[in-house]
């Protein structure tokens, strides 16, 4: 009887939160393009949905349920189209072909092209389905140079390329990021490197994305003239969205929680977007005539509108950039049409269009960390206690200053607690120091450098007026650094941590979802997920010992610090899955043979000297051997427990779990010895 009171009270619960049901509608479009990209976790997610639906059916909510297979399906659909129409090469090719230039991505020291194949080589190696297909082609040093000063290099030319094409990278160890993934859900096919900068055969100057091209090169070179080094590819950074920051910039950045400054997002879009509307609300409240007779504030929201839409455009129409304006025009679309402008139905709309027209954005940092942080801000100030609070300080009069003060606070934290999962499960790291960080920069940003460089920009005409809001901007950006700077030297602020395991993870994303979602009190679950799941990240297994497909490069964990036997050969890879597991030191170890898990794995390096002798009394306590040496032979008295570099050729890299003994491939999957 308790049972089926529970599971009324349950129901009740559900029904009475009806109106945000559609609040939901993202979470089933994503977990249909799981289904089409994880085949592994294709079976999960279908038992989820059939059981969901199930349960509607039942109590004959038929809509409902057909809405939740609909979505299913349109996730689905949208991302299995993208990996039916891209083409993947298999192997290496080096080719000769004409390509059409899709876009043009500068950072601080390569450029990369992104490109459609328009005519192929007549060589016998490369694969005719590369014809229409995209490739996406990097280069550095001289060519780079030469590329940047070519003026006809602009998107939409025909070009020639002479280029080393490579397959997809796959990922390295299990855990690690599936940048294939994201590359065919782009439609790219195939990542490389330019012998020469491309010769181009035609250009189009007139088309617009060329001219857009050409106006975010001329506002860089303008803020190149007038800006310092650092100032100027901040600044670029801010408005024309190219990553020319340097290393140790954004390193500061990143160890102090602002590193999503450096990106255009909804803070930037919003900041821009409110600059215009504010300055526009002015314009026009000082002429009468126009205040009288028209509803100023709709007229300046479209001019808000329109001015957000441009700066897409200059920024490189990016996908966090994208995501920012659908938010955007939600948000004037309710200043339009009298009502709320922010609410968890816009926010659930602007992610499902996101994710039906770009399927790979659910399984990106920027999408995650974004909308986790604004539905948390949402949540955050529809709890009746914020709101009460905010009212009686209205009430109150309290000063204005006093209350941005606090709702910054309030804001800064919220957002960065939020968020905090999705930064250790993308850059393993932890930085406790973000909160202060924000609560200085944010301001800063949001009332002198963007209104600053907005000023710039609008007063180029006027050489007097714009150098001063150059010298303003040369400072508050100088500013930036400095508190960058100094908090990421300060104690807490690079704290590594391993990555969560995806069913970790998911369990945290699920539980999160029911806390921000649902506004009656059964919301606390969601509260008890979240520590759940917190309790699974501290007693979840890592990894012991990563060794590479070629027998020659391993890193095993010991504390925090990862033992390297090379620091050449993988040493990306290597670097990384120290990270993965929480090393946050790399020291290089050459020895005949490793003694790992209390004696019981014993590990021989490809180039170890070990006599006969010294192995066979060694082999009496191993549990497991792993022997890396070329033409290595498995003992007899451990068959079954030996690992060697013809079975690492047949599985590719290998992690070594200690305690349960468990040998687990890159792609997550158990292997035997057997």
């Amino acid at each position: 009887m308790r049972s089926l009171s529970f599971y009324h009270t349950l129901w009740n619960n559900l029904i009475e939160e009806k109106r945000r049901w559609f609040c939901w509608l993202p979470l089933f479009i994503g977990i249909g393009v799981i289904i089409a990209v994880c085949q592994e976790k294709a079976s999960y997610c279908l038992a989820a949905i059939i059981f969901v639906t199930c349960l509607f059916i039942v109590k004959k909510l038929y809509l409902e349920s057909f809405a939740i297979l609909a979505a299913t399906a349109a996730g689905f659909l949208a991302a299995e189209m993208r990996n039916h129409l891209t083409f993947e090469i298999a192997d290496s090719i080096s080719l000769s072909c004409k390509v059409r230039i899709n876009n043009i991505d500068h950072s601080s020291n390569s450029t990369a092209l992104t490109a459609t194949v328009e005519e192929l080589s007549d060589d016998e190696d490369i694969p005719p389905a590369l014809l229409h297909s995209k490739i996406k082609v990097t280069t550095k040093g001289r060519i780079r140079d030469l590329m940047v000063e070519d003026d006809k290099l602009l998107p939409q030319s025909v070009a020639k390329i002479n280029a080393m094409l490579f397959s997809l990278r796959r990922p390295q160890y299990y855990g690690d990021f599936d940048s294939r993934q994201i590359a065919v859900l782009r439609g790219i096919g195939a990542n490389g490197i330019l012998f020469s900068p491309p010769k181009v055969i035609s250009c189009s100057t007139n088309r617009p994305t060329a001219l857009i091209y050409k106006v975010r090169s001329a506002i860089n070179a303008y803020f190149k003239r007038h800006l310092d080094h650092n100032q100027y590819t901040i600044a670029c950074a801010l408005i024309t969205g190219d990553p020319l920051v340097n290393q140790n910039i954004r390193s500061s950045f990143a160890n102090a929680g602002m590193a999503h400054i450096l990106a255009i997002s909804g803070l930037h879009m919003c900041i821009f977007g409110g600059v215009i509307f504010t300055v526009f609300r002015w314009i026009f409240a000082m002429i009468p005539i126009i205040t009288l007779r028209y509803n100023t504030k709709k007229i300046a929201a479209v001019i808000s509108l329109i001015a957000a839409i441009a700066y897409l455009f200059i920024s490189g129409n990016k996908v966090p950039a994208t995501r920012a304006l659908v938010a955007y025009f939600i948000v004037i679309l309710g200043v339009l049409t009298d009502r709320k402008p922010l609410s968890m139905r816009s926010l659930a709309i602007a992610a499902a269009l996101i994710v039906l027209f770009a399927p790979e954005s659910i399984f990106l940092p920027g999408f995650q960390m974004s909308f986790a942080a604004t539905a948390t801000l949402i949540a955050t100030y529809e709890t009746k206690f914020i709101k009460n609070f905010f009212n009686r300080s209205r009430e109150k009069r309290t000063s204005k200053l006093g209350v941005y003060i606090l709702s910054t606070i309030c804001s800064t934290t919220a957002a960065s607690l939020s968020v905090i999962p999705f930064t250790v499960n993308f850059f393993n790291l932890l930085t406790l120091n973000s909160i202060p960080s924000n609560v200085l920069a944010i301001p800063l940003v949001g009332f002198v450098i963007i209104p600053g460089l907005t000023f710039v920009l609008a007063s180029c005409w006027w050489s007097a007026a714009a150098n001063i809001g150059f010298n303003v901007v040369n400072w508050s950006i100088a500013q930036l650094i400095n508190i960058a700077n100094f908090v990421s030297n300060l104690p807490g602020s690079q704290i590594v941590c391993p990555t969560p395991t995806k069913t970790t993870l998911s369990i945290f994303v699920l539980s999160f979802l029911w806390l921000v979602i649902w506004r009656r009190k059964w919301r606390i679950v969601g509260l008890l997920g979240i520590i759940l799941s917190l309790g699974l990240y501290t007693v979840s297994p890592k990894p012991c010992l990563f060794i590479h497909s070629d027998g020659r490069a391993f890193a095993i964990r010991s504390g925090d610090t990862a033992i390297v036997n090379t620091k050449i050969r993988a040493r990306n890879t290597m670097k990384h899955w120290a990270l993965s597991v929480g090393c946050s030191k790399i020291e290089k170890q050459t020895c005949d043979y490793f003694l790992l898990n209390f004696g019981k794995l014993l590990l021989i390096p490809h180039d170890s000297e070990i006599s006969d002798d010294t192995l066979s009394n060694m082999l009496l306590k191993t549990e497991l051997l792993i022997d890396l040496r070329p033409g290595a032979n498995r003992p007899d008295a451990l068959a079954g427990r030996t690992i060697t570099t013809k079975l690492l050729r047949k599985f590719g890299n290998l992690g070594i779990y200690e305690k349960p003994l468990k040998i687990i491939d890159a792609a997550g999957h158990s292997v035997s010895l057997d």
